[in-house]
Parts: structure tokens; C-alpha cells; sequence
């Protein structure tokens, strides 16, 4: 994936991906792929980006679903559905405003 953006991170301007995973057991968070993953995007321009969906507890796992973004955010957060057939995942969804450069009077909804 990182290898197709380099050459073609100037088509996109705001990037949705699922299944970015982090996974938890008390202290212990595993997360080296997102961490790479993040790196690589701000260096092609995406320096925007929300926190991975759903909130981690003792011993769970991640939503997974993350936004980036060249523009900044006006707002974005992250929700957990209080109920899902998973143990573990923290099932939910992510919102995101943007405000695009080009046009200061509009809000782009994500």
C-alpha cells in the first residue's frame, strides 16, 4: 500500500482505511505496523490523521478504522457501538471535518 501511494499519494488529498489494528493485554500494546504506517503517510503529505478507532481496554483490540487527511481537521472522533457480537474488537465508527484550503467556507464530512 505504502509503495502504491509513493507513486500516486498526489491523486488523494484525505485517505479512510480499515483494518489498521492495535491490539492490548494490560501494558502491553502491539501496534509496529500502524506506527510505520503513520510515519510513511506524513512523509508523503498526510500529516492529518485520527486516533484508531475505538478505545483500548485492558485486554482488547482496536476498531481499526483511521483517517488522514493533507488538510486538517476541523473535527474528528471516534466511536465504540456499546454493543457487538465481538469479545475483543472494539467495534465502531470514525467522523471527520475537513476544511479544504481552497474553499475556507466549506466543511468537507467523512
Amino acid at each position: 500500500f505504502v509503495c502504491f501511494l509513493q507513486h500516486h499519494h498526489r491523486q488523494y488529498d484525505i485517505l479512510i482505511i480499515q483494518e489498521l489494528f492495535m491490539l492490548r493485554f494490560a501494558w502491553w500494546i502491539r501496534c509496529d505496523e500502524l506506527q510505520f504506517l503513520v510515519t510513511e503517510l506524513c512523509k508523503l503529505g498526510f500529516t492529518h490523521f485520527s486516533r484508531p478507532s475505538g478505545h483500548l481496554g485492558l485486554a482488547s483490540q482496536n476498531g481499526g478504522i483511521m483517517l488522514f487527511s493533507k488538510h486538517p481537521f476541523v473535527y474528528d472522533e471516534c466511536y465504540r457501538f456499546d454493543e457487538s457480537d465481538e469479545i475483543m474488537l472494539r467495534k465502531g465508527f470514525v467522523i471527520g471535518v475537513c476544511q479544504i484550503a481552497l474553499n475556507k467556507d466549506r466543511n468537507y464530512y467523512l
